[in-house]
């Protein structure tokens, strides 16, 4: 989750806060130059930049944009030149910044300057990999900004910086949550989310890149789709020719099980010129469509996505090493899905741990234990769920199970609690609480279970059964078992259940004596 704060900003276009006040027609470059950078067209956009720049060589604000700008080119297509362009228009604007904090007039604008800036040297650095310099920048922008809102609490562009950071601060795993207190960042899930908010409705130029944050937020942190769609669809509508945007409304309806509406929204996004210029965009809408099609149980259009996600990947400058594992990974998988093992064995082969250290894991899992049909119908089972098919992802989890409780190698019992967690899981999902009451119980009464995730995520849902039916006590007694689990992401989960359990009307006695930390 750490990347998450960095590389959350390839996808955010520009940002700025109010061009010089006295030039009309600088004004008015500036919004020319934004619009072409949320349309992709950054080449455009860096000509009108190097227009104001000429305009007023000692405006900080020109030197700002051309130096997100080229943050952008370095993303989309990676050189040297660009890289250390980049570094001088940030030198620059960093200095010219610095000599407007004298004059009181153009202090707050000042401020602004050189919080978006050290952000971006925080994301730059993030990419690279160099994290304690990436804490440094984003803690000196951070304080920059600070300083904006407690001389101007209106200055609604500044809570964009200070809202991302708030929030990731908080939800970071607490290894990187104390490293991020001893710098002084403070995490505050609520506030960022409040600050996000109000840059994402009161912003002068940072709407779109609030909407983007708090879209992605909703979508992957939060676990709220129907949230998280306002957000995208705003922004896919405002800005139609912007694949990213496409990219992200794609992913958005993936999540809730529209599919077809996933598949409009990637194709869509290659259509779009700039893919054409920026092909880091193919291989993220080729490998998205591909996912859409296994979730659909569709898996030779799946692998024919993946391998054009290879063929991409191929043709560029530079290999982007976890979309070749991932792709890779995935294609091996539609192969033993098909039941072409010896091809997908090939696959697992290509897999290195250099290039993907996740889908390494998981190709070994398959190469050390190659798929049986339990492991298939586990598969379909769960897209059939993924996909609004709830009926059949019960029913194949329900065949699967009588299979397994007569004990063969292709469905040994040692799956029954997989199996009993996704079929009580859709059960959950479907809104059948009783029945789903009943399979988490089986669960925790069975012994021997192999998968140690297993029990700790019943517990979980179990939980939300019992809020489902007004037992909060109950609920909280399951979260509290669950949370013994070092699984950060279910930790997350149960934090955000206690939160939103602390909100019911009626008290919940011995919440406190759950908060293990």
């Amino acid at each position: 989750m750490i990347r998450v704060l960095f590389t959350i900003l390839v996808f955010i276009p520009f940002s700025s806060n109010a061009p010089a006040p006295d030039k009309n027609a600088y004004h008015q470059l500036t919004l020319k130059g934004i619009e072409y950078g949320y349309n992709m067209q950054i080449e455009k956009a860096a000509e009108v930049f190097d227009q104001l720049i000429k305009l007023d060589p000692q405006n900080p604000l020109s030197y700002v944009l051309q130096s997100v700008n080229h943050f952008y080119m370095l993303q989309w297509r990676a050189s040297e030149a660009v890289e250390n362009k980049f570094k001088k228009l940030t030198s620059k604007a960093i200095q010219l910044s610095k000599r407007n904090l004298s004059k009181k007039e153009k202090r707050l604008d000042a401020l602004f300057y050189l919080g978006t800036i050290h952000i971006y040297l925080a994301a730059y650095h993030g990419r690279q990999s160099n994290w304690l310099r990436a804490f440094w920048y984003g803690k000196d922008g951070i304080d920059f900004l600070k300083k904006i809102v407690a001389i101007d609490p209106n200055y609604y562009d500044a809570y964009l910086g200070l809202g991302l950071y708030h929030y990731y601060a908080d939800v970071l795993p607490q290894f990187i949550k104390r490293v991020t207190a001893i710098l002084g960042i403070e995490g505050d899930r609520e506030r960022g989310l409040e600050q996000l908010q109000l840059a994402a409705e009161h912003g002068k130029y940072s709407q779109a890149e609030a909407m983007l944050i708090l879209g992605n937020i909703y979508l992957y942190t939060e676990k709220q789709p129907e949230k998280a769609l306002q957000y995208s669809e705003k922004l896919a509508n405002l800005y139609p020719a912007n694949s990213g945007f496409l990219s992200f409304l794609g992913e958005n309806y993936q999540r809730k099980g529209d599919h077809s509406l996933a598949i409009e929204s990637f194709k869509s996004g290659l259509a779009q010129e700039a893919v054409q210029r920026y092909p880091i965009f193919k291989i993220s809408l080729f490998y998205n469509l591909g996912n859409t099609y296994f979730e659909m149980n569709e898996f030779e259009e799946a692998t024919s996505f993946y391998q054009q996600t290879l063929a991409v990947n191929a043709s560029m400058g530079k290999i982007q090493k976890g979309v070749l594992a991932l792709a890779n990974y995935k294609i091996g998988l539609c192969y033993d899905m098909v039941g072409r093992h010896e091809d997908a064995v090939k696959k697992y082969q290509q897999v290195k741990k250099s290039q993907n250290d996740r889908a390494y894991k998981l190709a070994r899992e398959r190469l050390n234990k190659p798929m049986t049909l339990v492991a298939r119908d586990l598969i379909l089972g769960t897209n059939f769920t993924k996909t609004k098919s709830s009926e059949e992802g019960i029913e194949t989890f329900e065949q699967a199970l009588k299979k397994c409780k007569l004990n063969s190698e292709d469905y040994p019992e040692s799956k029954i609690p997989e199996l009993r967690y996704h079929l009580a899981k859709t059960k959950f999902e479907k809104k059948g609480i009783q029945s789903a009451i009943s399979d988490f119980k089986e669960i925790m009464a069975l012994k021997n279970v192999e998968e140690k995730w297993i029990k700790p995520w019943s517990h979980f849902y179990l939980g939300q059964c019992f809020e489902e039916t007004g037992e909060f006590q109950s609920a909280l007694d399951e979260y509290a078992v669950a949370y013994k689990l070092d699984d950060s992401e279910l930790r997350f989960q149960i934090d955000r259940r206690r939160e939103e359990l602390q909100k019911k009307p009626e008290p919940n006695r011995g919440f406190e004596s759950y908060d293990v930390k």
